[in-house]
């Protein structure tokens, strides 16, 4: 696989962002500030704009910032920690800030508040930033149109002695209202990655539609704009065979790093199809194994990659692999299969897993899926 970069994460971070606001949309107290429809749309429509110019800045600045090495390589997100430490600033600007209207649209902070540590800020504080980096990226933010009045951190950002000051944009009067509205939203969710970064970082309004905190909602739909266009267009035909085929599907955000799961499951049979999981840089897809039983199933029509995945994927370490004497598996069981008259078994906990970067192998996956769904 390719090396992943910042911009490849600014482009899939881009395309999860939810690309409009249905006109039924209706933000609840106490999220309204007294604000009419049309100012709180205007509000989330500015603040995904500014969404959009932040990533097409940031991946034409990547090599301005700096790539975090350790013995333990992590995750990608982890080696551009920019992501996480912007997305840190706007949540605290928005959640701390009072939102003022008269006599122009700004947010109205006091520079100790920033240094408080909500309960969704556990791991990730401004407070635990180091100086060079807090002014790196308010600097950053100034130089894209955020005004910072009444305090000077042109040299350094000491936040316990700004005392109060205000936050306007130069660019669109209505980003605090959106920069405000999108905090509140991410601070109005269960799921406790979610509330770090995924929901602002998205424009992910929904979460102001409720009065009490629910689990976010995700959808694929929208989701597959972080695709190339011929996996974007794979999946949204394999979205309308299983639904038509009488799918449930269940979405969720998986981390700080906004990766996508969808999980399928037959609403007859209660089985779970597939799971979609969207990363950067790649697709992958999980069948379930429940037809391979059958005998019609889809062994003759792999071509070698996929096989060759299926007899070297990992097990639990529980499992073992290739013994017709192993009967017990803490995960679940095992599931058994034959390539070319060799018998196999692989824990159900990890299941196989297939990229979909392969027009072939698409190919055959969907016919794999339409099998599943068949019984």
């Amino acid at each position: 696989m390719r090396f992943i970069d910042l911009e490849d994460i600014c482009n899939h971070f881009k395309g999860a962002v939810i690309p409009h606001t249905p006109e039924d949309f209706v933000v609840v107290e106490p999220f309204r500030h007294n604000l009419s429809n049309d100012d709180l749309n205007a509000g989330i429509t500015a603040f995904r704009n500014f969404l959009y110019v932040l990533y097409d800045r940031l991946a034409a600045d990547k090599g301005r910032f700096d790539i975090k090495t350790s013995k333990k390589e992590g995750s990608v997100y982890q080696r551009y920690p920019v992501m996480n430490d912007i997305a840190v600033i706007l949540f605290t600007l928005g959640i701390h800030g009072r939102l003022e209207t008269e006599p122009r649209m700004m947010l109205t902070v006091d520079g100790q508040d920033l240094l408080k540590t909500l309960p969704m800020q556990k791991y990730q504080t401004v407070q635990k930033m180091k100086g060079k980096r807090k002014l790196e990226l308010f600097n950053y933010l100034s130089d894209m149109g955020f005004y910072f009045e009444g305090v000077d951190f042109s040299k350094n950002i000491d936040l316990e002695n700004a005392g109060t000051f205000n936050i306007t944009y130069e660019n669109d009067d209505y980003l605090v209202v959106g920069l405000k509205l999108l905090a509140e939203a991410q601070a109005n969710t269960k799921t406790k990655f979610y509330r770090y970064t995924a929901a602002i970082m998205r424009c992910d309004f929904q979460p102001l539609a409720y009065t009490q905190p629910k689990a976010p909602t995700v959808d694929i739909i929208q989701y597959v704009n972080t695709q190339p266009p011929e996996i974007r267009e794979w999946l949204i035909d394999l979205d309308k065979l299983l639904t038509a085929g009488g799918c449930k599907v269940t979405g969720e955000v998986r981390n700080f790093e906004c990766d996508g799961r969808f999980i399928y499951t037959s609403r007859k049979g209660k089985k779970i199809i597939c799971k979609i999981d969207m990363e950067v840089g790649c697709s992958y897809v999980n069948p379930n194994i429940n037809h391979l039983e059958n005998s019609v199933n889809i062994m003759a029509e792999l071509p070698d990659s996929m096989s060759d995945n299926m007899k070297s994927g990992k097990t639990c370490g529980i499992c073992a692999e290739n013994d017709p004497n192993f009967v017990h598996c803490n995960h679940g069981g095992p599931f058994k299969f034959t390539i070319n008259d060799e018998y196999y078994e692989r824990c159900r906990f990890y299941g196989f897993r297939f990229a979909l970067n392969d027009a072939k192998e698409r190919e055959v996956l969907r016919r794999w899926i339409e099998l599943e769904l068949a019984g």
